[in-house]
């Protein structure tokens, strides 16, 4: 069952590996004829194949997501340290690939293939991001605390991927979310609102547990004979 979970996990990774390779293949087999912008349609075609591989790598994470709910709670952590450490790998080196070209136009993407393949990659991760840690908010509230590499990170990769305006309306809502639970973005007054209901209904949680714990200890009967 393990490996069945993370080899869901890990399905967005593996992916990420083979298109390389076929990207490689079918630059070798290219029609090395040059054709004016105007005359191709392969632009269109590629953003197309962009857009429909974004879609299908969010439904790999609600896989993914659906699969860590079968996780033991003293089990979780080290699942999601694994998918942590990914993820932090992967946006660290398409970064430093996408810091080498312009910010894209609003709902475009890069021509070459390699820029399109890092720009699929930063989204994909950063959408992921924010799906896993906002199911697991009391993990991830310790994790970006304690590795500021990974808050730095993923601030960067939100601020980049909300520019590009490739997110689909649900994944725009999940990524802000994210952003606004984590203090990248301000929280609107719903979000805070909701954060306020929150924590007051984890203290009434809280106090009703130490009133049983105290319920549950016996009283200290003092010793016959003394004062």
């Amino acid at each position: 069952m393990k490996l069945l979970i993370l080899s869901v996990l890990c399905i967005f990774v593996v992916n990420a590996k083979i298109e390389h390779v076929k990207e490689k293949a079918s630059e070798t087999h290219a029609n090395p004829k040059k054709v004016e912008v105007k005359d191709a349609p392969e632009h269109k075609v590629s953003r197309e194949k962009f857009m429909e591989d974004l879609r299908f790598r969010r439904v790999q994470h609600a896989d993914a997501i659906r699969g860590l709910k079968i996780v033991s709670d003293d089990k979780i952590n080290g699942f999601l340290d694994d998918v942590v450490k990914n993820i932090q790998k992967i946006l660290n080196e398409h970064r430093d690939i996408i810091g080498r070209i312009t910010i894209i136009e609003k709902s475009q993407i890069p021509d070459e293939e390699k820029n399109q393949d890092s720009l699929l990659k930063v989204l994909e991760n950063a959408a992921f991001f924010a799906d896993l840690s906002l199911a697991y908010p009391k993990y991830f509230e310790k994790i970006l605390k304690k590795n500021l590499k990974l808050k730095t990170l993923i601030v960067w990769a939100y601020h980049y991927s909300t520019k590009t305006e490739l997110f689909d309306e649900a994944t725009s809502k999940q990524v802000m979310k994210m952003a606004q639970k984590y203090g990248i973005i301000e929280k609107s007054k719903k979000e805070q609102e909701k954060d306020d209901l929150e924590k007051k209904s984890e203290e009434k949680i809280k106090k009703r547990k130490e009133e049983k714990e105290k319920q549950r200890k016996p009283e200290k009967k003092q010793p016959k004979g003394e004062l």
